[in-house]
């Protein structure tokens, strides 16, 4: 789509309690820890690489976060 700077808000790869998305619980994918999240870091990582080999910049602006693959941002930083 020839963006050249991506920006995630609020992709934190963690839930606290029962609650794994922003409403609520979802029935069909209660263990993300073990199931969807190691799926989507991984497919993450390759992106990261993949898009710093094409000059892409990829933020992470979550404050709280498991995410390393890509440097972090503060979020009114990313916005302004």
């Amino acid at each position: 789509m020839g963006f050249k700077k991506i920006f995630y808000l609020w992709l934190d790869l963690k839930h606290k309690g029962p609650d794994t998305h922003f409403f609520g619980q979802d029935p069909q994918t209660k263990n993300h820890e073990q199931t969807e999240f190691p799926r989507m870091l991984n497919m993450l990582e390759k992106g990261a690489s993949i898009m710093a080999n094409q000059n892409i910049e990829v933020y992470n602006c979550s404050p709280d976060t498991t995410l390393q693959a890509f440097p972090q941002m503060e979020y009114l930083k990313a916005v302004a």
